[in-house]
């Protein structure tokens, strides 16, 4: 059995990190506070995910929304080898995933905390929040089974 590592959630000298700006600051706020915010169109009231300046549906207006923070595996990939980039090689292997959003959307991330071997697809996992700058204060989200 392979424990996926946590340690992956946290800071790694000379990782690279998102650009915060002003259309995703309010999401990485959130994270920050632990809490996934994601964008709704006010028109249409679908969400959408990454952070854009306006609605993909109407061109308008978008308003966050606090999620909550639940989802399911679409899909992953065991990564095992991480060539040329060196800043994750140590957490191999570790798992990319596609996250299903229950507020509607699609997210990559890592799933974290549990057996490499537990993972599957349409598997419930719930958003983890991790430093990965601490002068930045910058945090991302990852996921977890669900409790």
């Amino acid at each position: 059995m392979t424990l996926l590592s946590d340690a992956i959630a946290k800071e790694i000298p000379g990782r690279p990190v998102p650009f915060v700006d002003a259309d995703n600051k309010a999401f990485y706020e959130g994270c920050a506070r632990g809490e996934l915010w994601i964008q709704r169109c006010v028109d249409t009231k679908k969400f959408q995910f990454y952070p854009r300046p306006c609605s993909v549906y109407t061109g308008g207006q978008v308003e966050w929304v606090k999620s909550s923070g639940k989802g399911t595996v679409h899909t992953f990939s065991v990564i095992r080898r991480n060539y040329p980039e060196p800043y994750f090689e140590p957490f191999t292997p570790y798992v990319v995933a596609m996250i299903d959003v229950a507020e509607g959307v699609r997210m990559m991330s890592n799933v974290i905390g549990c057996a490499l071997e537990d993972i599957k697809i349409g598997m419930a996992v719930e958003v983890y929040f991790g430093c990965v700058s601490e002068a930045l204060q910058l945090f991302l989200p990852f996921w977890r089974p669900a409790s």
